[in-house]
Formats: C-alpha cells, sequence, structure tokens
C-alpha cells in the first residue's frame, strides 16, 4: 500500500493550506502534549485558546487516536489540527480527520469539531472540503463517509455543502450516515 510516508515516528505529514486555515499534522508528541497537560503550544507551533479542547476531543479519544498511530506507525497526516492562519502565531481553532489511515480501507470516515466561538464561520466547511481533496488523493479510495445527529444543524450542513448525501443510519443510536462519492 502507499502510504503518506512518516520517516520515524514523529516527523509530520505536509500541512494542507486554505485560503484561511492550516490542517496541520497531529504527531504523536502533539497528541501527548495535548492529552497529558504538557507544553501542547510548544508542540505545535500554534497559539492554544482558553477555550480548548472542542466538544469529543478528550483523553479518551487522545488516546484511542495515539493507539491507532501506534497501529499504523507508516501512515501519517490522516489527524489534523485546523489553525487560523495569521500575520503572527497561528490561532489554533479546531480539529478533522480520518477514524483511522486512508490507506487502511476504501471507504474513509472523517469527523470533525471546531471550538464553538469559531463556529458558524464557515472552517468546517473550508477544512472538510480540503480534508477530503486530501483523502481523495489516495487512488484506491472509492467515498468518504461521516457521521452525525439528526439535532446537530450546523454539522448537516457542513456535510451538505461539502457534497455529502444521506447514507442511512450510522453507528451510535440515532446517529446518520453521509457519504461523499469519488
Amino acid at each position: 500500500m502507499h502510504y503518506a510516508t512518516w520517516q520515524g515516528a514523529d516527523l509530520p505529514a505536509s500541512t494542507i493550506t486554505t485560503p484561511r486555515l492550516e490542517l496541520i499534522d497531529a504527531t504523536p508528541s502533539m497528541i501527548r502534549a495535548d492529552r497529558d497537560g504538557g507544553d501542547f503550544a510548544a508542540a505545535t507551533g500554534l497559539m492554544v485558546p482558553p477555550a480548548w479542547p472542542p466538544e469529543h476531543w478528550d483523553r479518551d479519544a487522545l488516546t484511542w487516536l495515539l493507539n491507532k498511530m501506534a497501529e499504523y506507525p507508516n501512515a501519517a497526516g490522516w489527524g489534523r489540527y485546523i489553525a487560523l492562519k495569521s500575520d503572527g502565531q497561528p490561532l489554533l481553532i479546531g480539529t478533522c480527520g480520518c477514524v483511522g489511515p486512508p490507506e487502511a480501507t476504501e471507504d474513509v470516515e472523517v469527523g470533525y469539531s471546531i471550538l464553538p466561538e469559531c463556529q458558524r464561520n464557515g472552517f468546517a466547511t473550508e477544512a472538510v472540503t480540503a480534508w477530503v481533496d486530501w483523502v481523495f488523493r489516495f487512488s484506491h479510495v472509492r467515498s468518504v463517509n461521516a457521521q452525525t445527529f439528526p439535532h446537530l444543524a450546523g454539522s448537516l450542513g457542513v456535510l451538505r455543502r461539502c457534497g455529502f448525501l444521506a447514507a442511512g443510519e450510522g453507528s451510535e443510536p440515532g446517529a446518520l450516515r453521509f457519504r461523499r462519492m469519488r
């Protein structure tokens, strides 16, 4: 399989850039600093707002991500921090990524989360659009899917604006699955 090479345990993949954002590869040392209360700002080179972390980006999620990174040590780039570009130090505003590296499946599941004070500015749509474009660089990937809940209007809007269509029930009770084909 073709991997976005990760030479050594802690060298990042290339940053994905959009007009307003940088999607920065989350390396194991960044994840550990985030999870364990280390010098996260120094590990990422980002300005970390007091409201960090976004919803669902808790200790369990970070531990799960570290375990997945250990399971796929040669894959990189599939977990990202979202930063708002600036003339100075970029501001950390969220996360996006896959449930596992794109190399592992033809139907990649993506997720994303933006800090509440940064929502409703199009940042999630901009990040997910760039993210899906990156995932589709893997020639074997035929589709990208995401899950959300019917009461999360903002998330539903992001998925629709990014070209995802309803694809049935999600894996959690009450969740909806959306899919975008290549």
